[in-house]
């Protein structure tokens, strides 16, 4: 239920700011039961946290593959939606409630429902990231198949 208000509200506040929620770049209704949702804030997009955890991500593009995996990346005035560093949009800032460290950097999981299934403060490595989403039961179901 409280990932689910989460979700609502994510897309509802981007709806109110005016943003077009035909944009795949800041609707993530279009990712639901398609792909899980990396979404990875940083003040500062030339940060060595934010660069390393975006090289570590990279690493092993056939598993975000075979996850499903996308990427947005937010600072607080600019959107980016991939793994390339091209793309930047400017917004108005993340909806509230959307990353909740105080800090400079914080790692969200969404999965395919659109629930939240990891949130930290800190790097995340592929291997965290991986086992986690592999013990779900849809990526179960997923490699069963």
């Amino acid at each position: 239920m409280k990932n689910e208000a989460f979700y609502t509200l994510f897309l509802t506040v981007f709806m109110v700011a005016g943003l077009s929620p035909a944009s795949s770049a800041q609707d993530l209704s279009v990712h639901r039961w398609e792909e899980r949702v990396i979404l990875v804030y940083t003040v500062d997009r030339t940060s060595e946290a934010y660069k390393s955890q975006i090289t570590e991500l990279l690493k092993d593009r056939d598993g975000l593959k075979e996850r499903r995996l996308i990427l947005y990346s937010y600072t607080p005035t600019h959107l980016k939606k991939g793994w390339d560093e091209t793309g930047w949009e400017k917004h108005d800032g993340p909806p509230d409630n959307m990353f909740q460290t105080e800090g400079d950097f914080e790692v969200v999981l969404l999965g395919l429902d659109g629930g939240v299934k990891l949130r930290k403060d800190r790097f995340v490595t592929r291997e965290e990231l991986f086992r986690l989403i592999d013990a779900m039961p849809m990526r179960q179901r997923e490699l069963n198949k």
